[in-house]
């Protein structure tokens, strides 16, 4: 697919968390948080912690005034059969507290070897620590981050994972180089897609995080984007 000039399946580059500028410790810019579910019908909102029995996580999708206009920028970008899916945009500090003590306990089983040190390390490559400190906020306790996807037709496009998954599959080029034919062709060309359409929005973008990089950048059913 080519719009606009942009090749949309442009490989989608490896690189090595080493070699990625610092994120720039956010700032309020002093934006409301406005309401967007229902703003836009290319535009869906998935509630996927409250669906998974967060209680506290928001019945509503949440985000900055200055994310609106970059959400329809990227709808811009793409065919009209072309729309959005959104995981997660805010938080409250309740809903990240939750996430990061049910994270803690997944890798706490996984290896109860692990020092406090090594334990807040690991989790951390994932799940922000929850903060009070306004100074320090986690990414989506600014309702400047979101999680999404790409649909087509009304239909979340395959990425190769689920929303939250935390293995190495996750990783943005997983696909391209492990496996080149049949359905991981499909979530190459599909990440490929995602990729490059968040690529043209960088200007607005801090941080582009396709998920978290503790390899490299990492996607996995969905970008995490922070728009401060």
């Amino acid at each position: 697919m080519k719009m606009a000039g942009i090749n949309f399946y442009a490989p989608v580059p490896r690189v090595r968390s080493e070699s990625l500028p610092a994120c720039p410790r956010p700032r309020d810019n002093g934006e409301s948080l406005v309401r967007i579910d229902g703003l836009d019908a290319r535009i869906r909102y998935a509630a996927s912690y409250r669906a998974a029995g967060i209680a506290c996580a928001p019945q509503g999708c949440w985000v900055r005034e200055g994310v609106v206009p970059l959400l329809q920028q990227a709808l811009g970008l793409l065919p009209e059969d072309y729309s959005l899916l959104i995981f997660d945009a805010y938080r409250p500090l309740a809903v990240q507290q939750a996430l990061y003590e049910e994270y803690s306990a997944l890798v706490r089983r996984s290896h109860p070897e692990y020092t406090p040190e090594q334990l807040a390390a690991a989790v951390d490559d994932f799940v922000a620590l929850p903060h009070p400190n306004t100074a320090r906020p986690a990414p989506h306790a600014t309702g400047g981050a979101l999680d999404l996807t790409l649909c087509y037709r009304g239909r979340p496009l395959p990425m190769g994972t689920e929303f939250d998954d935390f293995t190495n599959l996750a990783q943005t080029a997983y696909f391209e180089t492990n496996g080149m034919a049949g359905e991981a062709e499909a979530f190459r060309n599909t990440r490929r897609l995602l990729y490059n359409m968040i690529c043209e929005l960088q200007r607005g973008v801090v941080a582009l995080q396709l998920w978290r990089p503790p390899v490299g950048p990492h996607l996995r059913q969905n970008a995490h984007l922070r728009f401060m």
